[in-house]
């Protein structure tokens, strides 16, 4: 349908951006190859807005100044009046490109942060050799031992 060939399609962007999504992309594509770790993504994110939505929540990894500047050409585009560009009247610049560009590369630095964040959240979900753990659980539980 329109709606998956849509979403699968936001996901392959998604999935190229530093972030949660990526590093969650990533670790499928490890075990089972692009095509099925682009659709993963996909029903991960059609998960995140569906949870967004019902609880009304924005993404809490969405970079600020990126998600200013969508929200700012949604409101031109409902209609809302252009603001003057350029310093106003008694305040001082607040540094122009240069300026915009560091906001950038925070912006940037956060999204390299939030993956990190996920793949060290996953990692301690990881057991490091789970059979071998459950087994010793199962040996101390019958021997009679605390576990």
């Amino acid at each position: 349908t329109l709606a998956r060939w849509l979403i699968i399609e936001a996901s392959q962007v998604a999935v190229r951006v530093d972030g949660p999504l990526k590093s969650f992309y990533l670790r499928i594509r490890y075990k089972k190859g692009h095509n099925v770790a682009v659709v993963a993504a996909a029903k991960k994110m059609t998960c995140l807005i569906w949870q967004m939505l019902c609880k009304e929540e924005m993404y809490k990894w969405a970079p600020p100044l990126l998600t200013q500047e969508k929200l700012r050409k949604l409101e031109l585009l409902a209609g809302m009046p252009r603001e003057k560009s350029g310093p106003k009247k008694g305040k001082a610049s607040e540094g122009g490109r240069p300026a915009y560009q560091a906001k950038r590369r925070v912006d940037k630095s956060m999204a390299r942060i939030a993956q990190v964040q996920y793949e060290e959240l996953v990692n301690q979900w990881k057991e490091k050799n789970p059979s071998k753990e459950r087994q010793r659980l199962i040996n101390q539980i019958v021997a009679g031992g605390d576990t």
